[in-house]
């Protein structure tokens, strides 16, 4: 019996090649070959083969959280790290969906440590109301023992205040 047309899932998005991107990044620069990577992979229980590195690498292969987890552990990077954008400034809009809304990186970071939602700024400007929404976000993003403070500099840290005013 013929399947007609079936689509297995969704293509490879930008969040995707923007992995892929990443984990050669990564890797280039700990001077580690893809044989390596895969050789450390395979140590770790995951083992991915060196053509299915390259085809991560640019783009054409897909990447399940198994995958996510033992690429970062095995690059000793946050698997933030390849996941988040990674601009020069914090300013630059970044897109992590596909339909193209964009926020500023920093806030894209500030959301996937889990210490402000990503949409708060655009919402409510009720002080209390922030807070609330702020709490109840942290409260859900990480263990109630886990303190993220995003290290900032002091010139960031007032330019930033400039802006949510």
């Amino acid at each position: 019996m013929a399947t007609t047309g079936r689509q297995r899932g969704n293509d490879i998005g930008a969040t995707g090649v923007r992995f892929g991107n990443r984990v050669r990044e990564v890797r280039q620069h700990l001077g580690m070959t893809q044989d390596q990577l895969s050789a450390e992979l395979d140590q770790i229980g995951r083992p991915i083969p060196k053509a299915s590195i390259g085809r991560i690498e640019s783009g054409d292969r897909r990447v399940d959280i198994d995958d996510l987890m033992a690429l970062a552990y095995a690059l000793n990077v946050s698997p933030l790290s390849l996941l988040l954008p990674f601009p020069n400034t914090p300013y630059v809009a970044v897109s992590l969906l596909e339909n193209g809304t964009e926020i500023p990186a920093e806030d894209a970071w500030l959301w996937g440590l889990g210490v402000s939602p990503h949409f708060m700024r655009n919402k409510n400007h009720d002080e209390a109301a922030r807070a609330a929404e702020r709490q109840q976000f942290q409260e859900m993003s990480k263990p109630w023992w886990l303190d993220v403070q995003a290290d900032f500099s002091a010139d960031l840290r007032a330019s930033r205040q400039i802006r949510d005013r």
